[in-house]
């Protein structure tokens, strides 16, 4: 009786249609069920109910099939309900089914170019966002420029430090530890360069309270205003960009600090103390006067600097000197001069005194001699190109050094030239 069944539909050409379980349709159209009932509920798919269950027919495969494939062009569930139930009305023609396929593509591609426009929009402020947060990121976060990152070695061995745990950003170094075989390390936290031999300290820091700034008076600022202009277009002339300036020992008074927003960005500044705590305070106070400025800022003994040799262009020598000479040095320069690169400029201020009580006249090498000082650049090579013309003169009872009241200050602003080897 089947066979003749079989034969008899065969004959007649009568589609054989299958019925399925909805878990059994699940399988074979690759849908999981809850998307099957979704479909259902919106009239994507209409199966037919025998009882309490859907049995789902070779008809609903080919339903999916559309489906799968109107989505994967674009199409909206809604939209892709109206297709089908066109395609399933019997007086339907293929000229209106195409009408409005058409229709539809035209609505979906208006979607589509918004919706492109949304996304560009939307990466475009994504991008304004992370430019912003970058420059945020520079100015509030202290870091080591690479070229002067690069600069770095040990001082005792002159070779570069094996570093370790570096966090970078934007070309930028904020921490790491640097590590020689000779038993120097350096840390970097934060953009600042601490330098192992911190703990053996050489120049002390003097005052530390800026106790002497505070007892300027209105002639005194006035006078320091004056030679702080001689030296910034002194700098300025000397074509910086690019270039490496050296300030140390800015603890008393800094000129990097109080001038540094006048100095080309395009120039690398290092500024280096012995104290952690004077770094920091400068550090804070220049980031806010010039975030863009590229400076590292040094923490060691005073005398050992964690540079390479050869490598400043240009030393700032602002009353350094007469802080190097209290300890039994020279000048500055004395102590530095191997990390000066050939033809190094030399500028700064050398306060010497010009009335003195009798005892510190018949004194030896006193810390504030300019005829000693002057003798000490000679010696290192510095050939003085210029001075400031002006005459300084204040009364020394402002300096925090209580030996030198009732005597009288001048300053020796100048300009040099290490002359060749």
């Amino acid at each position: 009786m089947d066979i003749a069944l079989c034969c008899w539909t065969k004959k007649l050409h009568l589609p054989i249609i299958l019925s399925m379980k909805i878990s059994d349709f699940s399988k074979k159209s690759k849908l999981p069920v809850n998307t099957i009932r979704y479909y259902m509920r919106l009239g994507l798919l209409k199966p037919d109910k025998r009882a309490s269950a859907y049995e789902f027919s070779d008809s609903c495969l080919e339903d999916a099939k559309r489906i799968r494939q109107y989505k994967a062009y674009g199409f909206s569930l809604k939209c892709i309900a109206q297709l089908i139930e066109l395609e399933r009305e019997p007086s339907a023609d293929k000229d209106s089914l195409r009408d409005l396929c058409q229709l539809k593509a035209s609505q979906v591609k208006l979607d589509l170019e918004k919706t492109r426009q949304d996304v560009l929009e939307a990466i475009h402020q994504l991008e304004l966002q992370l430019e912003q947060t970058i420059k945020m990121d520079k100015s509030t976060v202290n870091a080591i420029p690479m070229e002067l990152f690069l600069l770095i070695e040990c001082p005792y061995c002159n070779k570069s430090l094996a570093w370790q745990d570096i966090s970078l950003i934007t070309n930028t170094v904020i921490s790491g530890r640097g590590d020689c075989a000779c038993g120097f390390s350096a840390d970097i936290h934060n953009g600042v360069l601490t330098a192992s031999n911190v703990n053996q300290v050489i120049l002390p820091v003097l005052d530390k309270n800026l106790d002497t700034n505070r007892r300027m008076d209105a002639q005194e600022v006035s006078q320091k205003s004056m030679r702080n202009r001689w030296i910034i277009n002194k700098l300025k002339a000397t074509k910086l960009e690019e270039k490496v300036v050296f300030e140390d020992v800015p603890n008393v008074s800094g000129f990097l600090l109080e001038c540094i927003e006048e100095l080309p960005a395009e120039a690398y500044y290092i500024i280096s103390d012995t104290d952690p705590s004077v770094i920091h305070r400068i550090m804070r106070v220049i980031r806010a006067k010039a975030p863009g400025h590229k400076i590292l800022f040094l923490v060691d003994d005073g005398i050992h600097n964690t540079i390479r040799k050869a490598s400043i262009d240009c030393l700032l020598d602002y009353h350094a000197s007469e802080i190097f000479r209290k300890y039994g040095y020279q000048s500055q320069l004395s102590e530095i001069k191997a990390y000066l690169a050939e033809e190094a400029h030399l500028i700064g201020v050398f306060t010497y005194l010009v009335k003195a009580n009798p005892q510190r006249l018949a004194e030896q090498n006193t810390r504030y001699d300019l005829k000693q000082y002057k003798l000490a650049l000679a010696e290192q090579g510095i050939n003085i190109l210029d001075a400031d013309p002006n005459t300084y003169v204040s009364d020394a009872s402002y300096f925090a050094d209580n030996d030198y009241k009732n005597e009288r200050f001048s300053y020796f602003v100048f300009s040099g030239l290490l002359e060749k080897s």
